[in-house]
């Protein structure tokens, strides 16, 4: 006669349940449910509010009679807790929570009446609970000893938040799970973090450069591609690409289908010919649904500004009033952006790198400010205010120009400075030398974003040739004439007056006054206000050329032809 079967102890069947689970393991892909969030670390009563939540992602109706779940020292049969018994809905949710839930009067809004609710017969999920401090996995376990889902949660998700995962249908990798973007998490519902049906993304490496070395100047080519990050086959995808501030690249067209969790085949677009310095692509998709997180990719390109090509210009170490300054000047055809640039003095600690998009134009100027600087008649410049502006020294310093790869690109030394007279380069072939630098000429003290007042346009390998070159225009005139010069040295002191026929004075318009190369002026016809009689008169030009000392004269006949 045979034997009675023998009754298996609880934690015999336990261990048994745990070998099983341990032993035979369902691929992810294959597992017809999986677990989709867990509260482990709730707000309110951690002891009734922690619970687990379960996909039936197969395309028909699942019972979990039979089923078992635990965090790999605890395993506990899963026991219906409401109506709705072991079913649930294909594409459904079911909700395990701790048998304390179902009596401690704290509810979660998003399960409602119709969500499978589930719990076990001991005290707690798992082994005493889920652990807050150390990162547990949480097994789900089927009626046939396969483990159809392992999650490991992370206790990097912040407390009240549930740990959720964003894929249904990919794997357990921790990649694939994100704290809930909502409190409480989503009980009973599709996660926060899961992407909707129709997702198109833009991923670090949907924008790539299809070159390591851009030149400033030339057009550039951009590999552009976008992640099907949804959950349906996508198609007809638009990426739109910009360089900031405001120049348009192009459009990328994606006609054909993109299965979700693809990359579209890779299109190229050429930029317009490359500005220098620290570029910013921004690639966005269009026509998808507002505020979406990953619709949007930022990327930087640092393109190579040859030396020479930013140079300092114009040096306000001393402003009578206002902030000090210095003034770059763009030699190159093509325009720069100044973004990461940075200055520096002899003390050696530079600024803080100015953080302006804008582009300084070819053959333009930009001011670099310890603050907003008031510029009578140049209201377009460009003013880039940077923090921690280098304290210039009155009387002598030296100011370094680095770029955003904080490189030096120019330096200058300058001796002492007058109050509210700017110290200006003649010119940048000049760069260098002893001679490059001096006071300005102008009457106001400086010359920001103006042509500097002792520029000198004529600096050849060898010494410049011909002599002064003296305009009257118009000539005669009645009301008014314009009168310049332009010189062959850069320094000069000038004195220009004007006498009568009899060789009587009658005013002065430059009297040994500082000048750089050229200067332009008007005359009125007038002597202190008083209108002079119609008539011929002598325009006489007396120049010093300060480097060498010579002295030049012209003397020109000007004609005032009064109106009758």
């Amino acid at each position: 006669m045979p034997g009675r079967v023998p009754v298996v102890p609880c934690c015999i069947m336990t261990a048994l349940l745990l070998l099983a689970a341990v032993g035979v393991r369902a691929e992810s892909g294959s597992a017809p449910a999986v677990i989709s969030e867990i509260m482990f670390n709730p707000d309110g009563n951690e002891n009734a509010r922690e619970f687990i939540e379960i996909f039936n992602r197969s395309g028909a109706p699942l019972s979990l009679e039979g089923w078992i779940i635990g965090d790999g020292e605890g395993f506990d049969p899963l026991v219906p807790a409401g109506e709705g018994g072991w079913i649930i809905a294909p594409g459904g949710f079911a909700v395990v929570v701790d048998p304390d839930y179902l009596t401690a009067g704290e509810p979660y809004d998003p399960i409602t009446a119709d969500t499978p609710l589930f719990t076990v017969p001991d005290q707690a999920l798992g082994s005493r609970g889920l652990s807050n401090s150390v990162a547990e996995p949480v097994y789900l376990i089927s009626a046939a000893g396969d483990t159809l889902s392992r999650v490991l949660y992370s206790i990097a998700c912040p407390p009240g938040h549930s740990w959720e995962r964003v894929r249904p249908y990919d794997g357990d990798d921790e990649g694939n799970f994100l704290p809930s973007l909502e409190k409480d998490g989503t009980p009973g519902g599709a996660n926060s973090v899961t992407p909707p049906s129709r997702n198109p993304a833009l991923t670090a490496a949907s924008l790539r450069f299809a070159s390591s070395s851009p030149l400033p100047g030339e057009p550039f080519g951009l590999l552009l591609s976008y992640r099907n990050d949804g959950l349906s086959p996508v198609s007809d995808v638009r990426v739109s690409v910009r360089m900031l501030p405001d120049v348009t690249v192009g459009t990328a067209v994606f006609p054909d289908t993109v299965l979700p969790g693809e990359d579209a085949p890779s299109v190229r677009l050429e930029t317009p010919a490359l500005p220098g310095g620290r570029l910013t692509f921004a690639a966005v998709i269009e026509g998808e649904a507002a505020g979406a997180r990953d619709d949007t990719l930022i990327l930087d390109l640092d393109v190579p500004v040859p030396a020479g090509t930013m140079v300092l210009n114009e040096i306000m170490a001393a402003p009578r009033e206002g902030p000090e300054w210095v003034e770059l000047l763009n030699t190159a055809g093509y325009p720069v952006s100044l973004r990461g640039w940075s200055l520096a003095d002899l003390r050696g600690k530079p600024s803080s790198p100015s953080e302006d998009p804008r582009l300084v134009p070819g053959g333009g100027m930009a001011v670099l400010a310890a603050g907003p600087l008031e510029v009578p008649g140049a209201g377009g410049l460009m003013q880039v205010v940077l923090n921690g502006f280098p304290s210039l020294n009155n009387d002598g310093d030296t100011v370094w120009l680095f770029d955003a790869a904080n490189i030096p690109m120019d330096s200058v030394s300058y001796t002492a400075t007058p109050s509210g007279v700017s110290r200006e380069l003649i010119s940048p072939r000049l760069r260098g030398s002893a001679t490059a630098w001096d006071l300005c000429t102008d009457s106001s003290g400086s010359t920001p974003g103006r042509r500097n007042s002792i520029y000198f346009s004529r600096v050849e390998d060898d010494a410049p040739s011909g002599g002064p070159v003296l305009t009257v225009s118009p000539n005669p005139f009645s009301d008014r004439t314009t009168i310049s010069y332009d010189l062959p040295f850069p320094l000069s002191r000038v004195r220009m007056s004007v006498y009568d026929r009899r060789g009587r004075f009658i005013v002065s318009l430059r009297d040994t006054a500082e000048s750089g190369s050229s200067w332009s002026g008007e005359w009125d016809g007038r002597k202190g206000g008083t209108e002079l009689p119609a008539g011929p008169y002598l325009l006489f030009f007396e120049v010093l050329n300060k480097n060498t000392g010579e002295a030049l004269t012209i003397r020109k006949t000007i004609v005032l032809a009064r109106r009758l």
